[in-house]
């Protein structure tokens, strides 16, 4: 089986003919753009539907499947954020910081420590 759009052949495994989206299958690829037929063929060229999707808002290859619809392109998915932190998380987090800050004290590089100079 094949289909038949923009004078090209596309060879079909699969096809959805109802409802919307209409479906193709094409494992070895699809039109850039589609026309406004789709013609349906056996592969001896009987044609077993020709298909009028002028009317379509999308024509688009998702994959191997091209995809025909008046559905809305889908929003893309949001990368998720960063998980929040638990309560252990928050106390290391808490305990990592005041070590950090009592070191560069005894350092002497905060201010009030005992190598400190202070500007006048």
């Amino acid at each position: 089986m094949y289909i038949e759009t923009n004078k090209q052949q596309y060879r079909c495994t699969g096809a959805t003919l109802s409802g919307d989206p209409l479906r193709f299958t094409l494992p070895d690829g699809g039109p850039e753009s589609c026309g406004d037929t789709v013609g349906l063929y056996q592969d001896d060229g009987f044609l077993l539907r020709e298909l009028d999707v002028s009317g379509y808002t999308r024509k688009a290859m998702q994959g191997s499947t091209l995809v025909i619809t008046n559905q809305p392109e889908p929003a893309p998915t949001p990368e998720p954020g960063p998980a929040p932190m638990t309560e252990l998380e928050a106390a290391l987090d808490m305990l990592a910081d005041h070590d950090y800050r009592l070191s560069l004290y005894e350092l002497g590089l905060a201010e009030g420590g005992a190598n400190h100079v202070q500007s006048v």
